[in-house]
């Protein structure tokens, strides 16, 4: 059927149509002020009927938020599916924002973070027919243009690593290569991706001065340049 949308601060204010008939619609609500409270109700049918009585709401976003807020990505769902959801929450007003976009490639385990104002989804396993598969895939997301970019695949496919920012570049050690941690192949390997060469980035592999010893699911953080990880599981046997 047709679909209509009804929408508005204090009353109904502007009433969007589907283009067509059909089973599954969607509407595109414009030009809505920014940090405002909206309630909107949704409509199948006959329009004559249509009335703003039991609204749902939403709060629009305030584009200082993607610079200021907490960006939370990945994760498994329900039934063990990566999680594409990718929610904001604003610490200045204590406001969540759900579904703000969504990872191009849904991944668990994968390993994220933040550089130079950008944030990037790196290796990790996808699951298909129940399945979980290591990845190779790279993925940048910038918050001000609301974009994703697909960078040069990693060397190798890796999950339940540490990744940290320096200077112009990111860094991966530790994780494993396979589905089982004590299966994989990686040893005092160091991966760096450089984000700014070329349409889709370059990465490098070299092996670290120091050993870096076989860990899965290490904590760790970058300070000034400088990449700590602690903890994590043995390679070798996972205790």
């Amino acid at each position: 059927s047709d679909g209509l949308v009804l929408f508005g601060r204090a009353g109904v204010e502007g009433a969007v149509h589907s283009i067509s008939p059909s089973v599954d619609q969607a509407v595109v609500l414009s030009n809505l002020k920014p940090e405002t409270n909206y309630a909107f109700q949704a409509f199948c049918g006959d329009p004559s009927n249509a009335k703003l009585i039991f609204p749902q709401t939403f709060r629009t976003m305030d584009p200082s938020v993607r610079n200021r807020g907490i960006w939370i990505l990945g994760g498994l769902a329900a039934a063990n599916q990566p999680i594409a959801e990718v929610d904001l929450y604003d610490p200045v007003n204590d406001v969540w924002f759900t579904d703000v976009t969504r990872v191009p490639t849904p991944r668990a385990f994968a390993q994220i973070l933040a550089h130079k104002g950008k944030i990037y989804v790196l290796g990790g396993m996808t699951r298909n027919a129940g399945i979980f598969v290591p990845s190779t895939i790279a993925e940048e997301y910038d918050p001000v243009l609301d974009s994703w970019r697909t960078l040069a695949s990693l060397p190798t496919a890796l999950q339940g690593g540490i990744a940290g920012s320096s200077g112009d570049e990111i860094f991966l050690l530790g994780g494993t290569t396979t589905t089982d941690m004590t299966t994989g192949t990686l040893a005092n390997t160091v991966y760096k991706l450089a984000p700014f060469i070329g349409p889709t980035g370059a990465w490098t592999s070299f092996t670290s001065s120091n050993s870096i010893f076989q860990r899965v699911d290490m904590a760790g953080c970058d300070i000034d340049g400088s990449i700590f990880f602690t903890g994590g599981r043995l390679f070798s046997d996972g205790s």
